[in-house]
């Protein structure tokens, strides 16, 4: 092992006592944090879980819902279920699973890079990025869903893009395959991706016929784990649809927040598209209001159109705002009372992420498994430019940037001591 065992227990208890000491100051100010908030009402679906009435809006079982993946409210009904609906003991408990990931960022880094120095310096960094501590403590599920990339991201790391190994193992093509699908029916927006990480596996020297058996098999255990989602889906609306189906209505929630921050809209916003999208609000343009799922299909596909026809109407605005959404995806706040501290801590994060990226570009240490870091953090940044990017959405990504991070703070460190 690269570590001995005294120094991944270190990483863990420093990772965990940060984000205990953190949380206990968020309960001191509940002007800014409201102990009994759950971000975007997942514990009402999570306790209809646990009372037996399934993935739905209601308590009796009929109002199914499809916006919602089933992973994080499984996920969370566990959690309130153990600790008897106590949110704090609820926050403590997913807390530890940001620390670990605090510990596999010590792993994913050495794994690539080969230094313990550029590891640690990872992991330092991962701990003390608290932002997704503060949406731990808020219950989103975005920690989850970075865990669920993290872990199937180090096992292709290690089955399929492994310089010493020709015949990649069958028997861990299904665990990374089965951990892929869960991390896809958590936050469909990585659906594209396996298919980037397939075309690099397949650029590697050595036997194309077992590589492309394991990724064949490695794509059927995780179509396994989202088939029965999918079949429930056409239970319910006739339609194999994957659900989730909030991207078009995100959409419009980007281009209102675009609005907001002070960019005008060629001639206004659309009144057609305002009073469509005014029905559909709750609670300002943030929580959309639920609907049956045959609704929610009609709902998505409805505003799929007219964004469709937005996009052609002023192509020009789409193209300035998915460039400034590039942007923003870096620093921007949900609600924006924050942006001047998002905007600091993004910039620092971006300037150390692409100061360790060029350094291992200019020092040549650049590999295929870097190369795999790069793809998901790029592809991420852009994939949520079209519809919406704020700072939250790095979460998933944040292990992977520690790694180019802590290379870059490993150099600097050295040229200090020098």
């Amino acid at each position: 092992m690269p570590f001995r065992k005294r120094e991944y227990l270190a990483i863990f208890v420093i990772a965990l006592a940060v984000r205990m000491f953190a949380l206990a100051a968020l309960y001191t100010v509940p002007v800014s944090f409201d102990p009994d908030y759950v971000t975007d009402g997942w514990d009402t679906i999570s306790n209809n879980v646990i009372e037996g009435h399934g993935i739905s809006w209601t308590k009796d079982g009929s109002f199914p819902t499809i916006s919602r993946g089933p992973v994080y409210p499984l996920f969370l009904a566990a959690l309130i279920k153990v600790t008897n609906h106590n949110l704090l003991t609820v926050r403590l408990l997913y807390m530890v699973i940001d620390a670990l990931i605090a510990l596999l960022v010590l792993g994913l880094s050495y794994m690539v890079l080969g230094s313990r120095s550029a590891a640690i310096w990872s992991s330092i960094f991962y701990i003390v990025f608290l932002l997704p501590a503060w949406h731990v403590a808020k219950l989103a599920p975005d920690a989850l869903f970075s865990l669920l990339l993290l872990v199937a991201s180090m096992l292709f790391l290690k089955v399929f893009l492994r310089a010493d190994q020709k015949r990649p193992s069958l028997s861990m093509a299904v665990v990374s395959g089965l951990v892929l699908g869960l991390a896809i029916l958590t936050k469909k927006t990585i659906l594209l991706l396996p298919l980037l990480w397939i075309v690099l596996a397949l650029s590697k020297r050595g036997s194309r016929r077992s590589m492309s058996v394991a990724l064949l098999v490695w794509l059927v255990a995780s179509a396994a784990v989202v088939s029965p989602w999918l079949y429930r889906n056409y239970k319910l609306t006739g339609k194999f649809a994957f659900g989730q189906a909030m991207t078009w209505y995100v959409y419009w929630n980007g281009v209102m927040v675009d609005a907001e921050l002070g960019h005008s809209i060629p001639g206004g916003f659309p009144e057609w598209a305002r009073e469509y999208t005014q029905e559909l609000r709750m609670d300002g343009h943030r929580t959309p209001i639920p609907l049956p799922p045959k609704e929610e299909l009609l709902r998505a596909e409805r505003l799929k159109n007219l964004a469709v026809r937005h996009m052609k109407e002023d192509f020009g605005y789409f193209l300035a705002r998915y460039a400034r959404n590039v942007v923003r995806f870096w620093y921007l706040s949900d609600t924006g009372r924050a942006r001047l501290y998002t905007g600091i801590i993004g910039a620092i994060v971006f300037i150390l992420f692409a100061f360790g990226t060029g350094f291992l570009f200019a020092t040549r240490r650049v590999n295929r498994g870097a190369v795999f870091l790069l793809i998901t953090i790029v592809y991420t940044n852009l994939v949520y430019a079209p519809v919406l990017a704020v700072f939250r959405y790095l979460i998933p990504v944040a292990p992977f940037i520690a790694v180019f991070v802590g290379f870059g703070l490993s150099r600097m460190w050295r040229l200090v001591r020098r």
